[in-house]
């Protein structure tokens, strides 16, 4: 099988926060959650054939009165070999690497919040397809 012509080959935490406000509350199934994305890229490095696009969840951030708050930030490294279009990179980096650092950053949510006897999951998102 052929490799893909940009490689991800690491992932660095950036950020891992939670703040519990009400323990009790945090321990109820189905905790209500204000889940929100955001996503970035540096400008890619054409003499070192690197790209670093940043993945952010932030889990009830704007909200005081919410019984826990969460942020999570990772940074993923790829590598991009010359048979891929330089002109496509952005484009990869807003839309494909988040889908690649989801699952990431979908372990770190979970292993910090159980951690902090959070009980929450983030639910899973529809992927765009052509």
């Amino acid at each position: 099988m052929k490799h893909h012509p940009i490689q991800l080959v690491k992932v660095q935490i950036k950020e891992l926060q939670i703040i519990v406000n009400n323990p009790v509350e945090c321990e109820k199934d189905n905790l209500e959650a204000q889940i929100s994305y955001r996503v970035g890229s540096n400008q890619f490095d054409s003499e070192e054939k690197i790209l670093m696009a940043g993945f952010k969840c932030l889990i009830n951030n704007e909200n005081d009165n919410a019984p826990f708050s969460l942020v999570i930030e990772l940074i993923g490294v790829f590598t991009v070999s010359d048979e891929f279009p330089e002109d496509k990179i952005e484009h990869f980096a807003r839309y494909n690497a988040p889908i690649i650092l989801m699952p990431y950053v979908r372990e770190n949510v979970y292993s910090l919040a159980i951690r902090a006897g959070v009980d929450i999951y983030l639910p899973l998102v529809q992927v765009p397809t052509k």
